[in-house]
Parts: structure tokens; C-alpha cells; sequence
């Protein structure tokens, strides 16, 4: 994905993004199995100290209702926000809650402009009911957050994101039940969410999150000869089946670049397979750590394997 916005820490002007959607759905159920997808997704990456912020954005039933009662709070006080509010203020209220306008934010609070939550219709109240409900069945804790907003209109009711301590927003999402027909398709509702790759592994960095290591390859089988590739693919599978983890170069490398591959990956034994071997029904194994090395029947050297 590319932003077109000034770039910033965690908030790269290219990055990637992993995400959930589902359609067909609209009932609350959905939604709170979408929001803890997306914290058991970030939870079993390790990130830890999440909060999930939750509101809801209303429907074309309650929302043109929310907008009459923005726009009689704010209109005597309009030129006291900013340029952008003042659009917004015309298009689309409920961005000015998103503002990072610190004098906006005073000008919403002294006005007594309403949240989106006062005017929700009954329909919306009642979901938005259900997906605490839901949340709360499942053990994924929640604040709400009646600022939360979302900038385009057709998003529709739940809105969430994630935040970690330090790092900001690393994840969200929202209900877009008006996407599909706003697009020219039929009437379908719809839920997902999206979360930058980077934001999450700032967040893991912050934390001081370790990575765990690999474990080491215990055999990485080495072809110094073409004709002896089908032998050593045979070899690298019975050795997989006694349990060892093994590897082997596939890109037709040097036997040289084959053994620093090994040692990359911290292998125990080289398996080579080369003329004589092929020729003896033979595998030579190396030893890395000592230089030692024998030369094998098939059984006879994953036994020796099983010994070391």
C-alpha cells in the first residue's frame, strides 16, 4: 500500500497491510467476532497492552439527525474553527470530533454539540447494545470512545481501533454496510478491519519484544552432482521422516555456496551427495563443528545421526 499523506514514524509512504472482511452479515454477533479477530491477531503476535476503542457512527436514519443538531450548535460559532471544520461542518460533522484542532475541540465542547451515540436510532442503539454484549461474552474488554469516527460515509455503525501504549493506533476498523451499493452493487453489508505490518512490529519493538530464534537445521543436504538430485531428494525425506530437521539448496549453487548456506542456518551436518556417492549408494556427512566426516550407507547414517 502507498500514502499519500506526510510520512512518520510507524507511518511509512509505502507499507503493508493485513485486514478481515465480511460480507453478507449485519447482525452485532459478527461484529464482535470481527473485533476479537483482530485483537487475537495482534495478541498472538505478541503485542501486549492493547486498548480496543469502540463507538458507533449511526446510519442514514440517525445520522442527517446528529447533522441538524451539529449544525444548530455550531453554526453561531462556526468561524471559530478551522477552514477544514468549517467544510466539514457542511459535508460531514462528525469529522469535526476527529480534529486535531485543539480549538476546535473547545468550540465543541463549549457549544454542547451532541455525540453520535445521543442520536442513535433504535435500530442502531439496539446493535451497538448487542455488540458489547457480544464482546463481553467473549472476554475482550473495550472503552468507548464517542469521538471515534470514521471520514466516509458510507461506514455505518460499529467503528474500533486498537491502540498500544507508546505506539498509537496499530489497527481498525468499522461496519460499511453503504460500500457495496455506494460501488453500484445490491444492498450488502459489510464489516472488516485493516492494520499496518509496520505499526504492529513497532509495536512489538517498543515492547521490547524478542524474536525467537530459529531452531538449527540439524542436516542440510548438499548436491555436488545433477545426477545425484533425485538420490538426495530421497535422502532429505527419509531423514525428515526419522524427525531431524533438514533443508537443502534448490536454486543449483556451488557446493561451495551450499556449505555457507549450511552454516547459515547453523547446521550440524552436511549430507553431501556428489559421483562417488551416487556411484556407492553412499552419503558422506560433515560434521560443521568438528570438520569430521564419515561416509554413510542410507540407513546406516541416519542411525549415526540418531547417535550424535
Amino acid at each position: 500500500m502507498f500514502r499519500y499523506e506526510k510520512p512518520q514514524k510507524g507511518r511509512e509512504r509505502q507499507f503493508h497491510q493485513y485486514g478481515c472482511e465480511v460480507l453478507g452479515a449485519e447482525g452485532p454477533a459478527v461484529d464482535a467476532e470481527v473485533i476479537a479477530l483482530n485483537v487475537d491477531f495482534l495478541s498472538q503476535l505478541g503485542v501486549q497492552g492493547m486498548t480496543v476503542q469502540l463507538n458507533s457512527v449511526g446510519c442514514s436514519t440517525c445520522r442527517p439527525v446528529h447533522k441538524e443538531k451539529m449544525l444548530e450548535a455550531l453554526a453561531p460559532r462556526k468561524d471559530e474553527l478551522c477552514k477544514d471544520c468549517q467544510q466539514r461542518l457542511e459535508k460531514n460533522p462528525l469529522r469535526i470530533f476527529d480534529c486535531k484542532n485543539d480549538r476546535c475541540q473547545v468550540v465543541l465542547k463549549e457549544s454542547g454539540a451532541p455525540m453520535i451515540l445521543d442520536t442513535l436510532c433504535e435500530d442502531c442503539h439496539t446493535h451497538f447494545e448487542g455488540v458489547k454484549t457480544y464482546l463481553g461474552t467473549m472476554d475482550v474488554a473495550y472503552e468507548i470512545d464517542p469521538k471515534l469516527v470514521r471520514g466516509l460515509d458510507y461506514y455505518t455503525r460499529t467503528a474500533w481501533e486498537i491502540v498500544v501504549d507508546g505506539v498509537g493506533t496499530v489497527s481498525g476498523g468499522g461496519r460499511y454496510n453503504g460500500l457495496v451499493e455506494q460501488l453500484g452493487g445490491p444492498t450488502t453489508p459489510g464489516i472488516g478491519f485493516a492494520g499496518g505490518v509496520e505499526r504492529a512490529l513497532l509495536a512489538l519493538e517498543v515492547q521490547g519484544f524478542e524474536w525467537p530464534q530459529l531452531d538449527p537445521v540439524d542436516v542440510f543436504v548438499a548436491v555436488a552432482e545433477a545426477t545425484a538430485d533425485t538420490v538426495a531428494m530421497r535422502f532429505l525425506k527419509d531423514v525428515r521422516n526419522a524427525g531431524f530437521i533438514a533443508d537443502r539448496d534448490y536454486t543449483g549453487r556451488s557446493v561451495k555456496a551450499q556449505f555457507k548456506a549450511a552454516d547459515r542456518m547453523q547446521a550440524r551436518f552436511v549430507a553431501v551427495f556428489g559421483g562417488s556417492e551416487l556411484e556407492n549408494g553412499t552419503v558422506t556427512l560433515k560434521e560443521l563443528e568438528t570438520g569430521t566426516q564419515q561416509e554413510f550407507g542410507f540407513v546406516d547414517a541416519i542411525e549415526y545421526l540418531k547417535t550424535r
